[in-house]
């Protein structure tokens, strides 16, 4: 059985495309065949179109608005789930709805 795995990244002061992009090899190694996403509302519409054995979500992503530290870095970083990928993510695993919103806001 083919394994297919959906990585959900990106985000603020981290190397996340690079350490996902070295979790697919380990993945890949391991007969699990990933795609990376750093945009995640790009990644819930390929989750809709085909779907994956596996999600993994490593992320830092968030609104940016309880502190104004993050003022200068809000139009480059701030996230708030979208209400497509919000749908998405309703149809799919538990885990996945609840990861997303940790990382994107207070949709429900």
């Amino acid at each position: 059985m083919e394994v297919r795995n959906l990585i959900l990244t990106g985000g603020i002061n981290h190397d996340f495309i690079d350490t996902a992009k070295a979790l697919d090899e380990v993945q890949a190694a391991a007969g699990i065949q990933s795609e990376v996403f750093a945009d995640i509302d790009e990644g819930f519409d390929a989750l809709d179109q085909q779907p994956c054995n596996l999600v993994t979500m490593f992320a830092l992503w968030g609104r940016m608005l309880d502190a104004n530290k993050y003022i200068p870095f809000r139009d480059e970083w701030a996230y708030e789930i979208s209400d497509g990928a919000s749908v998405s993510a309703d149809g799919h695993a538990r885990f996945l709805q609840q990861a997303a919103f940790w990382c994107a806001g207070e949709k429900p």
